[in-house]
């Protein structure tokens, strides 16, 4: 009778191999913005336009179920309309558009912080009266103050470093996960 012998096997996990590639796409995803922070912002202008085409037709299609009021009917024939036409704007013309979109973005934020900062003054008000430490909603509001300023008044060099430091945040998330993906390699 032949004797059998047993071979314990380690289990092959070949997950790694994903995320390396993940890690990979992801970093040269990073390096694009790095690099081409104007054509992200085009390929980004791209996206949201379609999207605002897309949830335009989305609303118009809608609108048509809406009976009973007229006003909120012809508000949402209206918006999607808007919709429709300023994404198509979007899309046709990313290199016009996408550098006007962006300033208008930051102006945006800008309104945001802004309103962000009013309301963390009142805050430290409400806090200082009723006996709590309120120095970090006054801290909180004069970078969000300082942040709007800036924003306002140099838009573009902002706008091109918030560019760049999502690109360097990518790239980095890019290289963690094929760092990780070969420590699973090897353990």
């Amino acid at each position: 009778m032949a004797k059998v012998v047993s071979v314990e096997h380690k289990p092959v996990n070949r997950g790694w191999i994903g995320l390396l590639i993940r890690g990979l796409l992801i970093a040269i995803a990073g390096g694009f913005i790095i690099f081409y922070p104007e054509n992200f912002i085009r390929l980004l202008t791209v996206v949201i336009g379609a999207w605002m085409v897309v949830s335009g037709f989305v609303t118009l299609i809608g609108s048509f179920g809406i009976r009973n009021d007229n006003r909120r009917r012809n508000t949402s024939l209206i918006r999607s309309i808007l919709n429709i036409v300023i994404g198509g704007l979007a899309v046709a013309m990313p290199f016009l558009v996408a550098q006007t979109w962006w300033t208008i973005l930051l102006f945006i934020v800008a309104i945001q912080l802004c309103i962000a900062a009013v309301m963390e003054i009142v805050i430290g008000f409400r806090m200082r009266s009723s006996g709590l430490p309120a120095g970090g909603a006054f801290a909180g509001a004069a970078i969000s103050i300082a942040i709007a300023v800036i924003l306002f008044l140099a838009p573009e060099f902002l706008g091109a470093t918030l560019v760049t430091l999502i690109g360097v945040s990518i790239l980095v998330l890019g290289v963690i996960m094929m760092a990780f993906a070969i420590a699973f390699r090897f353990r």
